[in-house]
């Protein structure tokens, strides 16, 4: 299978849409794309705690043999020799973790990642008085809710506390003390993950909390059913990675040890940063969901050359919607030694609405 068959598989998975737009949630059909992403986004995945979907991942893909590594990567790989080409998704989301547990049974919270320009400046806020799950000892999710404060009844109604401030958000999930909460299976370092549902929104849209953060893990997987290994050219690995959020750990991990030729990685666009423009610097304009494959560049103009102008090409020949759009790095900086990106590299994405808040919509 060649580059080129790769590309167009991803290409043509990445577009696929409903054959007519849904008035109601599409029917389960075991195995469709939708199946997938539903089961992907409605299974919590926060950084360094992705091992029950991990576990989802690998049953899908269990006459392919998958391993996984001890940070959480789902790793499949195929054939043999050169060339060695890398497919990547990643499947965890930002979160929280339980920091501290009162006297009388609420639970403080701490963000992962603890700060990322990335995510939106009202994601706390956004938490407000809202349902969701904590992890439990036993591998279990709890419901809770994190209540909303109301200015109208605080002391300080000149400087009330922000429904967004770390050290105001507090659980319940119907404790009352300390001991009740870890009897229940939670104590410190619990993930806690907003709770969510893939919704159709009826006009081939799709919406539900960290939609944005699992389209590439249920495409690759989709890519993997449709693939015939004896007609794998060289070595295909494909990687389900742990820990985008914090640190890109789980790529980098695997760029450490693949050693690939090539990569095609496909998962959300980050924000951030600005893009040189004819005005000056500006911030990069987002696409609307719907605009076809994306190409994640760190800049919005000018031509593609190399391997991003191949897949240009492979793309037009097809008549595949493909377009570029701003993408901040994969990997962050770090005062640590930075793993080399293959020779040959892409960033395919779609365009998400509302990104990373609970009504993202693809």
């Amino acid at each position: 299978m060649s580059r080129a068959a790769i590309f167009l598989f991803l290409a043509s998975v990445i577009c696929a849409r409903p054959a007519a737009a849904q008035t109601t949630k599409p029917p389960v059909i075991p195995g469709s794309l939708w199946d997938d992403l539903r089961e992907f986004v409605e299974t919590p995945a926060v950084p360094g705690y992705e091992t029950q979907l991990a576990e989802k991942v690998r049953a899908k893909l269990a006459a392919f043999h998958p391993v996984t590594d001890n940070l959480g990567d789902v790793i499949v790989t195929i054939g043999s020799g050169s060339p060695h080409r890398l497919l990547v998704a990643p499947f965890d989301e930002p979160g929280f973790v339980v920091s501290g547990i009162t006297d009388d049974g609420y639970l403080r919270l701490q963000r992962l990642p603890e700060s990322s320009p990335a995510l939106p400046p009202i994601f706390n806020q956004l938490w407000s008085a809202q349902p969701v799950k904590l992890g439990t000892s036993s591998g279990k999710w709890l419901d809770g809710v994190v209540p909303g404060l109301s200015v109208h009844l605080q002391d300080v109604r000149a400087n009330p506390p922000k429904a967004g401030d770390i050290e105001n958000r507090y659980v319940d999930i119907g404790a009352s003390s300390a001991d009740e909460v870890r009897h229940a299976g939670v104590d410190i370092l619990s993930p806690v993950a907003i709770n969510r549902s893939l919704t159709s929104l009826g006009d081939e849209k799709m919406a539900g909390a960290a939609v944005g953060d699992r389209f590439g893990a249920a495409v690759l997987v989709r890519i993997l059913r449709r693939i015939d290994p004896v007609n794998v050219r060289g070595t295909l690995t494909v990687a389900f990675v742990a820990q985008q959020w914090t640190g890109a750990r789980g790529l980098q991990r695997i760029l450490t040890t693949s050693q690939a030729d090539e990569m095609i990685y496909v998962g959300r666009l980050f924000p951030g940063g600005t893009v040189p423009g004819a005005q000056g610097l500006h911030r990069a304009p987002r696409r609307e969901p719907g605009s076809g494959v994306l190409l994640g560049l760190d800049q919005t103009s000018g031509e593609l050359s190399g391997f991003a102008g191949e897949l240009k090409q492979l793309a037009d020949t097809n008549k595949i919607p493909f377009a570029t759009d701003y993408s901040a790095a994969l990997i962050p900086s770090s005062y640590l030694p930075m793993p080399v990106l293959p020779a040959k590299w892409a960033h395919l994405a779609i365009a998400v609405a509302s990104h990373d808040t609970p009504g993202e919509t693809i």
